[in-house]
C-alpha cells in the first residue's frame, strides 16, 4: 500500500439514500484482478431483464442480433429462437431476429426482475462479443439486461455482463464483456473502533480509476451508514471544498460506520484519495468494500491500515 500527496478533486456526487446490508461477503475479490477471461463459446446465450417493467410488466423488442464482434458487423445467425415461455403465438422470440421490425417479440412475465428472456440456441458453440437492441417504447423496455450464457459444464445459466441505461425507443450497439465481478457501488468503512469520540470525520475522498488518483471516478451518488447530520451529508465529502465535511456518528463499534458512492453503471475503483480530519474524528484502519450488483452483497476487496490523521493521501487499492 502506497500513499502520497494529492492537491485537488473535482465535484462528484448529490445526496441519495442507498440500502445495504453492514456485513459483507465472505467472497473473494480476486475476481476483479487480471484481465477479463476470453468469451466462452456457448451454445445457448440469452439477455435477461434485470429491472422490473413498471408500466405493463410487459417486455418488447423488435429487433435483436448476437454479434461476434463487439461493433455487431458480423452478426451470428442460425440456430433456434427460445426464451422464457410467456410470449404468444403473435409475438415469438423467433420475431425478434427475423430482420422485420413491423413484427416483435412480447412478453407477459416482466414484473420481476430476472424472469424474463429471449435468445438462441445456436446448436453449436459460439463467441459473443456484442449485441444488437432495438428496444420499443418506454412501456415495453427494461432499463437494466443481464447477458447470460449457459454452460453446460456446469448445467447452469452464468451471467457473462450487466447492461444498464439501456434507453426506450432505440437502435443499440453493446460491447459484450465477460466479467469476473460486477461492482456499482464502492465504499470505505470502519475497521478501527474511534475510542475518543465515537465520531468519523472525512474532509474530501474520492475513488479513482487509477492508482494514482489523477482520475477520480465521477458521475456518482454519495451514499453512507445514515448516522450523519443535514450539515455533514455524505456529498459534502465528495464536494472539493474542505471546509465542508461528512461526519457520522455511529463509529463506536467497528464495521458498523461507511461512506462511499453508488454509481449507474459497473466501475472498477484503483485508488482511494483522503483527507483526514483530526485524531479525535479518525479512524487507522479502513475497509474498501465494492457492492456486487449480481451477488447483491458487499464485498471487500482491501483493508488499509495506519491511516494517520490530519492528513492528505492517496492509496493504491490492492488486487488480493
Amino acid at each position: 500500500m502506497k500513499n502520497n500527496t494529492r492537491t485537488s478533486l473535482p465535484v462528484i456526487a448529490a445526496l441519495f439514500f442507498f440500502a445495504a446490508s453492514l456485513a459483507p461477503s465472505a467472497a473473494s475479490a480476486q475476481t476483479l484482478c487480471g484481465p477479463p477471461p476470453p468469451p466462452p463459446a456457448a451454445t445457448k446465450w440469452r439477455i435477461r431483464n434485470a429491472s422490473v417493467q413498471e408500466d405493463s410488466g410487459q417486455w418488447v423488442l423488435r429487433e435483436m442480433a448476437f454479434c461476434a464482434d463487439a461493433d455487431c458487423n458480423q452478426r451470428l445467425t442460425g440456430g433456434t429462437a427460445i426464451d422464457s415461455g410467456d410470449s404468444e403465438s403473435w409475438s415469438l422470440p423467433s420475431y425478434a431476429f427475423d430482420g422485420n421490425t413491423s413484427t416483435f417479440w412480447k412478453t407477459f412475465d416482466t414484473n420481476v426482475a430476472g424472469q424474463s428472456w429471449i435468445g438462441i440456441d445456436f446448436g453449436a458453440p459460439r463467441g459473443v462479443h456484442g449485441i444488437y437492441l432495438k428496444t420499443d417504447n418506454v412501456v415495453y423496455s427494461v432499463d437494466s439486461i443481464y447477458v447470460d450464457y449457459y454452460d453446460a459444464n456446469r448445467g447452469h445459466w452464468v451471467t457473462a455482463d450487466i447492461l444498464y441505461n439501456v434507453p426506450s425507443g432505440s437502435e443499440l450497439i453493446y460491447d459484450v464483456k465477460i466479467r469476473r465481478a460486477f461492482p456499482v457501488s464502492w465504499r470505505i468503512r470502519n475497521a478501527s473502533v474511534q475510542e475518543d469520540s465515537g465520531q468519523w470525520v472525512l474532509r474530501e475522498m474520492a475513488f479513482c480509476a487509477d492508482a494514482d488518483c489523477n482520475q477520480p471516478l465521477t458521475g456518482g451518488t454519495a451514499i453512507d451508514s445514515g448516522a450523519s447530520q443535514s450539515w455533514s451529508l455524505p456529498e459534502y465529502a465528495f464536494d472539493g471544498n474542505t471546509s465542508t465535511f461528512w461526519k457520522t456518528f455511529d463509529t463506536g463499534v467497528a464495521g458498523q460506520s461507511w461512506l462511499g458512492m453508488s454509481f449507474d453503471a459497473i466501475t472498477r475503483a484503483n485508488g482511494l484519495y483522503l483527507k483526514t480530519d483530526n485524531v479525535v474524528y479518525s479512524v487507522d484502519s479502513i475497509f474498501v468494500e465494492y457492492y456486487d450488483a449480481l451477488a447483491q452483497a458487499w464485498v471487500t476487496a482491501d483493508t488499509i491500515d495506519s491511516i494517520p490523521s490530519g492528513s492528505e493521501l492517496t492509496y493504491s487499492l490492492a488486487c488480493q
